[in-house]
């Protein structure tokens, strides 16, 4: 969708290639109140004052994207690297000391078209519908620095490994803190955040899961030798215009970094040329455009493009542009979302 408005995920080596990159963002949607939970059977409703609101906002999002091989035909209907999928997310923010939250979010997904990228890179099959990574943070604005009034926030978050890409992986959590600045002017507005986050894992490679592919472990062992990422660190810079009232212009550009859980080992057995000890992985960075229209006050519809893909090319002689995939025939690389988030 439309943490980005408009930030990426941190790319580990081999699970994110597994994945489709998702380089669209959450929408942003106004914010309601809404209700506490019913208190068990007997007690009575619990009531705010008349004209006090509960402190406790939430917005649901749906979407739909699409990548632009939908549109660039091959010579054969095989190698089909066109995608569609739909997917929800439910966020929910709890304000505390006045300028700060606590906020959760949970998303799924479920591809709607047969495509190169989906069950395993079958042809025939489509991926059922599997629920992301939930995440919780905690953070807020805690400085405003004077006269260029530039404001300082900063937070702290974790994921929940609920999607199953994470679970095959034996990924407990992903943690880390992050910082951003941003400042407004009229109808222009800037922003710029940096993070970092470290995953805690079973395994530094993914392993086979025996309860689910007993045959493959006992001929090929557990360990497939497929690295995940450790270290995590990503960047991004945002600019926003507003065209008119409840009408918005959003474009970023963010780049990730990671290292690998793996280290090479540096032995008598070890080549000359050889990669030892910690290694990072090759960076990805991408560009991200949205449109978004505030309409019946508590409702946004939305509209994106991205592009994401790895800083350098195959030859990796040159730095990749990634306003748009000029890389590969079919320009996979580059979606487009439309969504609709409404709170409540």
């Amino acid at each position: 969708m439309l943490r980005a408005a408009l930030v990426a995920s941190a790319l580990t080596p081999a699970l994110a290639q597994a994945q489709a990159v998702a380089a669209a963002t959450p929408e942003a949607g106004a914010q309601a109140t809404v209700a506490p939970a019913s208190p068990p059977s007997g007690d009575a409703p619990a009531k705010a004052p008349e004209g006090e609101a509960w402190p406790v906002s939430a917005s649901v999002s749906v979407r739909y994207g699409f990548n632009h091989a939908n549109f660039t035909p091959t010579e054969s209907d095989a190698p089909d690297y066109g995608t569609q999928n739909a997917s929800v997310s439910v966020s929910a923010s709890y304000p505390f000391l006045e300028k700060y939250s606590v906020d959760v979010s949970l998303s799924a997904s479920k591809e709607l078209a047969d495509s190169y990228y989906g069950a395993n890179s079958s042809q025939t099959s489509i991926r059922g519908t599997d629920f992301g990574d939930s995440s919780i943070s905690v953070g807020g604005e805690f400085y405003t620095i004077p006269v260029v009034d530039i404001a300082i926030s900063g937070n702290l978050s974790g994921t929940i490994p609920t999607s199953k890409a994470s679970q095959a992986a034996d990924i407990y959590t992903t943690v880390g803190p992050g910082l951003s600045l941003s400042w407004r002017w009229e109808r222009l507005s800037l922003g710029a955040d940096i993070g970092a986050s470290y995953t805690f894992a079973k395994y530094p490679t993914v392993h086979i899961q025996r309860d689910t592919a007993n045959d493959n472990a006992n001929k090929s062992g557990v360990d497939t030798g497929e690295a995940l990422g450790l270290w995590g660190i990503d960047e991004s810079f945002r600019i926003g215009l507003k065209i008119v009232e409840g009408l918005n212009f959003s474009t970023s550009y963010s780049m990730s970094h990671s290292t690998i859980a793996t280290e090479g080992k540096a032995d008598e057995a070890a080549a000359e040329f050889a990669q030892t000890g910690q290694q990072w992985s090759i960076p990805s960075h991408g560009v991200s455009f949205g449109l978004s229209w505030k309409f019946l006050e508590k409702s946004t519809l939305g509209v994106g493009m991205s592009t994401r893909q790895s800083l350098y090319n195959k030859r990796g002689d040159e730095v990749t542009v990634p306003i748009f995939d000029f890389e590969t025939n079919t320009r996979e690389r580059t979606k487009y979302s439309v969504s609709l988030s409404q709170a409540f």
